[in-house]
């Protein structure tokens, strides 16, 4: 891929990855430094995003992720929960990266 046209040193880079989170488990908290497009398959996810709430996502439903913002994914069902996530980033920014449980 070419640069982008706000871009002169980083190529775009999109990739994208169906994530199961089994019942009862978690993502563990991290972060995104690039747009993330989320679609649920499967199942419900509930996204903690520590002092800002919670939101509950259900099969079919679509949102963009926060970026640059602790949070964690949740699975409080009895079935796995299946979601796409499209990363929109490029080669010099991290998908998703380790963070810590907000204070």
């Amino acid at each position: 891929m070419r640069p982008g046209p706000t871009s002169s040193t980083s190529r775009s880079s999109i990739t994208s990855a169906i994530v199961v989170i089994p019942p009862g488990k978690d993502t563990g908290w991290h972060t995104h430094e690039v747009p993330l497009f989320v679609h649920v398959l499967d199942g419900t996810v509930t996204v903690d995003y520590g002092d800002k709430g919670t939101k509950v996502y259900k099969a079919g439903e679509t949102f963009m992720e926060a970026m640059n913002w602790p949070h964690n994914g949740i699975n409080n069902e009895d079935a796995p929960a299946r979601i796409l996530a499209v990363y929109m980033g490029s080669d010099d920014k991290t998908n998703t990266a380790t963070a810590s449980v907000p204070k």
